[in-house]
């Protein structure tokens, strides 16, 4: 018990120090300032709607996924299981480039003509909502 008391000691001491050196790194007017810029201000919004809207596609698709899961049992509910576990164990990096490849194929360009996803809001959202809704469905499981 001794022991993993001082390595959460460890660990919270790191987020500790991480959040001293950036509250260190500037001042509270260079923040202000920054928020002056509309390039901040364009970001700081796409980050709210877009989190926003996957939160709330998220809990669409993750509640019956989750019960579901948690209350049948299914031929291939192993492998339902292990492919909602992929957008958890892959980087988001590498989720964000497979869904740029898939939109490079013949279904993600049929998709492209009605709905513009690639380097668009609705990409945004559908990268999130990939690596969201597999933690929502683990979840509310």
């Amino acid at each position: 018990m001794a022991g993993l008391s001082v390595l959460a000691g460890f660990y919270l001491c790191l987020i500790l120090a991480m959040l001293a050196a950036d509250a260190s790194f500037t001042t509270p007017r260079h923040l202000l300032a920054a928020l002056d810029s509309p390039e901040i201000r364009y970001a700081i919004r796409l980050s709210l709607i877009s989190c926003s809207m996957t939160a709330l596609l998220s809990l669409w698709v993750a509640v019956p996924i989750g019960y579901l899961m948690s209350r049948y049992h299914f031929r291939g509910k192993a492998l339902v299981d292990a492919l909602l576990d992929i957008p958890i164990i892959l980087p988001p990096l590498v989720i964000g480039l497979s869904l740029l490849i898939l939109f490079r194929t013949g279904l993600g360009q049929f998709i492209e003509r009605f709905v513009p996803v690639t380097y668009a809001v609705p990409g945004v959202v559908l990268a999130q909502f990939t690596v969201g809704a597999a933690f929502a469905v683990r979840t509310v499981r």
